[in-house]
């Protein structure tokens, strides 16, 4: 491992993160948000960019989110301890679980019941759960109640 001497501890341990968890992330470790999907195909090109649009709006910064998937494409998987391990290694100021399966992870990870629909907090970080996100997308209705939900983990401005 070779870190510079103008990195800071965070950056190292992001970095760090990303050699072990590379092919399960999209983003650079840098990013505020960490959006996690159960699918291995993770969320659809409409529920990322409305996620991206939806946390620029709240306060999360360009370019806010990264993305990982609990599993890949040919069948590996993050358990339990994996999860609480990417999450506390790029150490985002926000969790977004987009559907169930990934709620059902984060809730192992931190042996904490975590209700689908809800805003919580892992160690102290807030955290929203979805049962399906990109299903909520679908009516108006659903939109305007999963918008709700963002709002709540709005980042201050203080």
């Amino acid at each position: 491992m070779n870190n510079s001497a103008n990195s800071n501890i965070f950056e190292v341990t992001a970095h760090d993160t990303l050699e072990l968890y590379g092919d399960f992330v999209e983003g650079l470790g840098s990013e505020l948000v960490l959006v996690l999907c159960g699918q291995a195909k993770g969320p659809g090109s409409q529920a990322k960019r409305a996620l991206i649009s939806s946390m620029e709006k709240l306060g999360y910064g360009m370019r806010p989110c990264a993305f990982a998937t609990c599993e890949l494409a040919d069948g590996g998987q993050l358990g339990p301890s994996d999860a609480f391990t990417l999450v506390e290694g790029l150490d985002p100021l926000l969790v977004v679980a987009v559907d169930a399966a990934a709620a059902r992870l984060l809730s192992q990870a931190y042996r904490v019941p975590i209700q689908p629909d809800g805003v919580f907090r892992l160690m102290g970080r807030p955290c929203l759960a979805f049962s399906s996100f990109e299903h909520m997308l679908a009516t108006e209705d659903e939109r305007q109640r999963a918008w709700a939900l963002m709002k709540s983990v709005a980042r201050s401005t203080r």
